[in-house]
């Protein structure tokens, strides 16, 4: 039955690691999350029906702002004390020549080898991670609302004022959409192709490739703020944590108890929905099995 809303399947988040305080972001960690109260990295750990968010992982302490990448290869992090953009990855702490400091917004291409950093009035591309990180070119951005970046770091798709914009190396740019609430921009993989969320109709687009494509329809009710294409799979989530993963007699329709903020890939096909703050569940959609499943981490377990 298409569409049908689904009793949601809740399961404690279960991850194998090695002993929480021999983690590192280069480690045997399934994950990484930033918490922001801590400022600093922490594993996903657990056992069986017990998940939590391991000790804060040494060498992460400092943190204003950070990016893990998928699975905790490395993260992109901006220091608190100095404003640099540093890249974590072992036992290293390691800046990025040349970039802005004080980055307010940070965002990983879907694979984590590029990036797109928001400070002050221009958005910097980052190519080359982890290990030979480099600034690849730079825009001037004073208030980009959602920003994205392809693997190969030679296209960025900012959303701003009702203009939804494909920038490349070269200077050269191209107009994809015109839609005053483009709320969400995530590349695909290995691709420039990326899909859009607009919240103020609840229209989901791809776009990149040639012209746009619409995903889903505009409706009533409460609209997807934010979209992605995952292993194929379409993801829509809204503000209040309505999940929908396909489209059309496939779609499933799940329901977390969350403010959803956002699709952070803590690892591949394990999508991460709202921060990893005091007193709530972290919140995942995990795309890994043959049906979606809901995954959490219980409260009592990120407050620390």
């Amino acid at each position: 039955m298409g569409n049908a809303r689904l009793p949601a399947s809740l399961f404690v988040l279960t991850l194998a690691i090695a002993q929480a305080q021999d983690a590192s972001v280069a480690g045997p960690a399934f994950g990484i999350l930033f918490d922001p109260a801590a400022g600093a990295l922490r594993p996903l750990a657990g056992i069986p029906g017990s998940a939590r968010l391991g000790d804060p992982i040494p060498n992460t302490a400092g943190l204003a702002v950070a990016a893990p990448a998928p699975g905790g290869r490395y993260a992109l992090a901006v220091e608190s004390d100095s404003g640099a953009l540093v890249v974590i990855s072992g036992d290293s702490r390691r800046p990025v020549a040349g970039a802005r400091a004080g980055a307010v917004r940070l965002k990983l291409s879907p694979n984590g080898s590029a990036a797109a950093v928001q400070a002050g009035d221009f958005v910097q591309i980052i190519r080359g991670l982890p290990n030979a990180p480099e600034i690849s070119f730079e825009i001037p951005a004073a208030d980009p609302a959602v920003f994205s970046v392809a693997d190969d770091a030679a296209n960025v798709i900012i959303a701003s004022h009702g203009r939804t914009v494909a920038y490349r190396p070269d200077g050269s740019e191209e107009l994809l959409l015109e839609s005053e609430a483009v709320t969400g921009v995530e590349h695909v993989a290995g691709s420039v192709e990326a899909i859009l969320a607009d919240e103020s109709t609840g229209a989901v687009w791809r776009v990149g490739a040639d012209e746009p494509a619409l995903l889903v329809e505009p409706a009533d009710g409460e609209h997807p703020f934010i979209a992605a294409l995952i292993g194929g799979k379409l993801v829509t989530v809204t503000r209040r944590g309505g999940i929908t993963v396909g489209a059309g007699e496939d779609a499933r329709q799940f329901d977390c108890a969350c403010r959803a903020s956002g699709l952070e890939l803590a690892a591949p096909s394990l999508l991460k929905l709202n921060a990893a703050d005091s007193g709530v569940p972290v919140w995942m959609i995990d795309l890994r099995a043959p049906e979606p499943q809901l995954a959490f981490v219980p409260p009592s377990e990120v407050a620390r």
